[in-house]
């Protein structure tokens, strides 16, 4: 909904003819009482919950339009988390955040996340395992998805990179996904975050 709202829909269209209507997100209440304006792209992809394959989309916080009146790096009130849901009625499976109740607390999780979350699968097993995203104070993040797990145990996280300041001059916001290439190095994978800044 970018500038006109906090909200999430989604359409049956099996029968482009005739399309119905799923179900919708409420950013502001409920489960997503912390949820800003909806500026990313939802990720589609697999993860598996306590030995059970789901269907889920991934779903950063939005954005704090709080930021648009700053000029320097600011905490915002909204938008500061990371939602995983069931793609097929729109139910909240997993979510982190700085306090209140989420599945995963992150203290330094303070500012708005509009941008879309990158999802890998690392192993080719058709679940995703890693997710990267930035966020409005310059920070990136990664989250590893510990497949099979519980939700109380699965997905860890932490900033990587904190490219942000406390000045105009160093105020770095991110509003777009990472690239981010799978590359193999002494026949193990690893990881490697290509460019941040992309576009």
């Amino acid at each position: 909904m970018r500038r006109g709202g906090r909200n999430y829909y989604a359409l049956d269209v099996t029968d482009r003819n005739s399309p119905k209507f799923l179900w919708k997100i409420t950013g502001g209440s409920g489960d997503f009482t912390n949820m800003g304006q909806s500026w990313a792209r939802p990720i589609k992809t697999k993860i598996n919950v306590s030995g059970t394959s789901r269907e889920v989309l991934i779903i950063s916080g939005g954005y704090d339009d709080a930021q648009d009146s700053v000029n320097i790096r600011t905490p915002d009130s909204v938008g500061n988390s990371i939602y995983i849901v069931d793609a097929e009625d729109g139910s909240l499976i997993w979510k982190a955040g700085d306090g209140g109740t989420y599945d995963l607390n992150l203290g330094a999780m303070d500012y708005s996340i509009p941008a879309t979350v990158r999802a890998i699968d690392t192993n080719s097993d058709g679940y995703a395992d890693q997710m990267y995203v930035g966020d409005m104070g310059g920070q990136l993040w990664r989250f590893d998805i510990r497949n099979g797990n519980a939700v109380s145990n699965l997905v860890t996280g932490a900033v990587i990179a904190d490219l942000g300041g406390s000045t105009t001059a160093t105020a770095r916001r991110f509003y777009h996904e990472p690239d981010v290439s799978q590359t193999v190095k002494n026949s193990q994978q690893q990881l490697t975050v290509d460019n941040i800044f992309s576009p």
